[in-house]
């Protein structure tokens, strides 16, 4: 389990891209990220925008396990593509 409370993209873009580069997420492992609806819900800032461009870059291969809390949402991760 990965829970991100970053809040910021570029706090969360940062640790993505460390955990993902150093091969420290695992087939199976959930990610949560606390403040996915924020921003009007846009794919253009924070979390969501983060996470868009940490599965390109790195490949990832991932299930969308819905929304959790108000704002919350979470991902499982399969395997790097």
């Amino acid at each position: 389990m990965l829970h991100l409370d970053c809040d910021l993209y570029s706090s969360t873009a940062e640790v993505l891209d460390h955990v993902f580069t150093a091969g420290l997420v695992a087939d199976g492992c959930v990610i949560f990220f606390d403040d996915w609806n924020c921003n009007r819900a846009s794919p253009r800032f924070g979390q969501r925008r983060a996470w868009g461009e940490a599965v390109d870059k790195h490949r990832i291969e991932n299930s969308d396990g819905g929304d959790y809390a108000v704002l919350g949402h979470r991902f499982i991760i399969h395997r790097d593509r």
